[in-house]
């Protein structure tokens, strides 16, 4: 049942992935909403004896239950603001959603996800009026930004205040009512949650702290709570993966584009030339890895939702397309080919313009992909590998990995790939993998690494993994079992010796237990969210990034850590959303 859970939600993702983009939103004022409404993530539910909220910048406004309804702004000159007005055959409680991924249109509204209005600054009005008559509902939106530091202040609250409670069989809405009543904070239950509804709880509080209650009373009742917009959501642990996560991703995106310099590049050396003021950020790397650092970058961009052509990184993601089409070669490879690692800029920037354009499908890069694919099926040698020379040099797990992944993205938009090149890169990764399923670098019991030591850390065989799955190799094929189980027995730890902190073979790692599901992905999910989330910086210019160290520090410094992170996070953030949505959904 897991797995068909699993292979469910891999379905779901390669469709968030290849046409699910279409959700960021375009700047047309006219632009109908959304199919469906899919953004549970950060969800407060608006009293109905209530009529007037605040909201921050980024939240929506949303009323369940309106997949069908029809929708008319109306500029009300008199009082200076909007009003929407709202028909359905049936009109929910409206629902307050924090999301990133809002339009900006010239009016102060936009059109988000179904059934779902948003401001970026003012007042608006909302009539709900039910399409077979009844009475209607009028409810006064008002945008307020919460001071920068409304999470240490709430933090604080909830450390200082205490309270004297007893909970007997108490569902979580209660809970959230009482602890709301008694402390004056705003504490809420999930709208959207009706597993967290059968949930009770029983708890006897003794002027204790309500950090304290909420950790306590809630992981007695398999509950979880986290802050979001100057709130507390009490909510299922999944999803309070989710709103950490939708954070972690916001901030990294927000520092990769702050960082990007002019020419479109994200610089492993320079990037701290973008820094405003005078307090910079640290952790330069090689400065011959601009290529591949913006290869990377463009992924995650893309990873996120965000094309040249869609999201409010348009620009962002526009520029470093060209700059990799700038530095393409008329054989179709990328850059100077310097350094230990030469190749490593045309598998990335390849993968970079060929996920563009599976994922877009714009004529204009369906030329550069197609250079691409053809300069790396030509480069891929006669026993099936790739490696980091262009003329050849010595095959390895690592830069085969990467060719497939590009060949893979490359299928998916419709290009064409010969079955032979992913039967051959297969044998190849079978000759180097030994009986008990570790793969070795360049040969069976080979733990040689590119740029040093890997901390006994097996990056080949999670490479070997997910490039075997990518090119058609069954997940039950007894090799994959045995490299699944070698991976899947490692989940990572951010030590303070540095010398486990891996970002690409987390990347590897994850992508291969996530594509395998069951019981080794969910000994690394959690693992690698707390990772992520709790070294993520967090202050200052360098807020959003991830500090570099260990084998990597010198070779890509903070911008590839931070590339490669966002990406690793990615890769949680899509399969919890898609197994919310399953579950909401009933599937």
């Amino acid at each position: 049942m897991r797995y068909g859970v699993t292979v469910l939600c891999t379905v779901l993702l390669t469709s968030l992935v290849i046409s699910g983009f279409r959700d960021c939103l375009a700047d047309d004022k006219d632009a109908p909403p959304a199919r469906t409404y899919s953004d549970r993530s950060k969800i407060v539910v608006l009293p109905a004896d209530k009529n007037k909220l605040q909201v921050a910048p980024g939240e929506y406004v949303a009323f369940a239950g309106t997949q069908y309804h029809s929708n008319q702004w109306k500029w009300d000159a008199a009082n200076q603001n909007w009003t929407l007005e709202i028909k359905s055959d049936k009109v929910a409680p409206a629902v307050i959603v924090r999301t990133v991924r809002w339009g900006v249109t010239k009016d102060p509204r936009t059109w988000p996800l179904m059934g779902v209005c948003a401001l970026k600054k003012g007042t608006c009005k909302i009539v709900l009026s039910p399409q077979g008559g009844g009475s209607r509902r009028t409810i006064t939106v008002t945008v307020k930004k919460h001071p920068k530091d409304w999470e240490e202040k709430l933090l604080t609250k909830l450390k200082d205040k205490k309270v004297s409670y007893q909970f007997k069989n108490a569902d979580f809405e209660t809970f959230a009512k009482v602890l709301a009543k008694k402390t004056k904070l705003r504490i809420m239950s999930d709208y959207f949650s009706p597993e967290a509804k059968e949930k009770k709880i029983t708890y006897t509080a003794t002027r204790e702290p309500v950090i304290k209650v909420l950790e306590n009373a809630l992981k007695k009742a398999g509950l979880d709570w986290v802050l979001t917009n100057n709130r507390v959501l009490i909510t299922k642990p999944v999803v309070v993966e989710i709103v950490k996560l939708d954070y972690l991703l916001d901030c990294s995106l927000n520092w990769l584009a702050a960082h990007q310099s002019a020419d479109g590049s994200f610089s492993s050396a320079k990037f701290m030339d973008n820094c405003p003021g005078d307090a910079k950020c640290t952790g330069a790397g090689d400065s011959d890895r601009d290529i591949t650092l913006t290869g990377l970058a463009v992924l995650a961009f893309v990873g996120n939702g965000y094309t040249q052509n869609t999201g409010r990184y348009k620009t962002t993601v526009s520029k470093a397309k060209d700059y990799l089409i700038k530095h393409q070669k008329a054989d179709g490879s990328f850059g100077e080919m310097k350094g230990e690692l030469a190749m490593l800029d045309t598998y990335l920037a390849a993968n970079a313009i060929c996920e563009l354009y599976a994922v877009t499908r714009d004529r204009r890069l369906k030329a550069p992909s197609g250079k691409a694919v053809e300069f790396l099926l030509k480069a891929q040698q006669q026993d099936g590998a790739w490696s980091w020379d262009k003329t050849g040099g010595k095959s390895n797990t690592i830069a085969t990995c990467f060719a497939v992944f590009t060949l893979k993205t490359a299928k998916t938009g419709g290009l064409q790939i010969p079955k032979e090149a992913f039967d051959n890169a297969v044998k190849f990764l079978e000759s180097v993998t030994d009986e008990g399923g570790r793969a070795g670098y360049q040969a069976k019991g080979d733990k040689a690494q590119p740029v040093g030591e890997d901390g006994g850390m097996p990056t080949s065989t999670a490479a070997s993994v997910i490039a075997s799955i990518f090119c058609g190799t069954s997940r039950k094929d007894p090799r994959i079992l045995k490299g699944i189980n070698i991976v899947g027995s490692g989940p990572p730890v951010w030590d303070k010796s540095a010398a486990k902190v891996d970002p690409l073979y987390w990347y590897l790692g994850f992508y291969s237990v996530f594509q395998y599901g069951r019981k080794p992905w969910h000994n690394w999910r959690p693992k690698m969210i707390e990772a992520l989330v709790d070294n993520q910086q967090g202050k200052g210019c360098a807020a959003g990034s991830w500090k570099p160290c260990g084998r990597w520090e010198k070779f890509g410094g903070r911008m590839f850590f931070t590339t490669l992170n966002t990406l690793t996070a990615e890769i949680a953030f899509r399969y919890l959303r898609a197994q919310e949505i399953l579950k909401y959904e009933g599937k």
